[in-house]
C-alpha cells in the first residue's frame, strides 16, 4: 500500500474511487488556498456527458499518489451537488484609505446640471459615477 500524501500534490487527472471501491471518475480541479494550506475539496468529473461533482474536503478519506478515495459510496457520489465555479472577484484598484472621509448618513444626491460629461466619464471609470 502506498504512503499517504498531502492534498497539495493532488493533480487534475488523478483517479477518484468511492468508499466501496468502484472508480467514480477523476480529479477535475483541486479547490483550496495553498498559501494558507486550506483544502476546500475537489471537483470530480465522472464522465464526458456528466457535469463535475463537488466533493468537500471532509468527504476525502485518503490521498495516495495518483488516487483519491472518498468517504461516500458510489450511490452517495451520485447525490453530491454539481460543481459550479465561483464568480470572479472584482479587483479593487483604490484603497478605502485613499477616499475622503465622509460622515454623512447617506451619500449626497447628484445635482442635475452640475456634472460635466468628462467628470461623469471619469467617475464611471473610477466606479463612483451615477448610472
Amino acid at each position: 500500500m502506498a504512503d499517504p500524501v498531502s492534498w497539495l500534490v493532488i493533480e487534475p487527472g488523478w483517479r477518484v474511487t468511492a468508499a466501496d471501491g468502484p472508480q467514480l471518475g477523476w480529479v477535475d480541479k483541486v479547490l483550496g488556498d495553498e498559501s494558507l494550506d486550506i483544502f476546500h475539496g475537489l471537483s470530480v468529473a465522472g464522465g464526458r456527458l456528466e457535469l463535475p461533482r463537488y466533493v468537500k474536503s471532509e468527504q476525502v478519506e485518503g490521498i495516495v499518489n495518483g488516487l483519491v478515495t472518498l468517504t461516500v459510496d458510489a450511490r452517495g457520489f451520485e447525490h453530491l451537488p454539481e460543481y459550479h465555479a465561483p464568480e470572479p472577484i472584482p479587483i479593487v484598484t483604490e484603497s478605502i484609505l485613499d477616499q475622503p472621509a465622509s460622515f454623512s448618513a447617506a451619500p449626497p444626491a447628484p445635482q442635475k446640471g452640475r456634472f460635466p460629461i468628462l467628470e461623469r466619464i471619469a467617475s464611471w471609470f473610477r466606479g463612483t459615477g451615477t448610472r
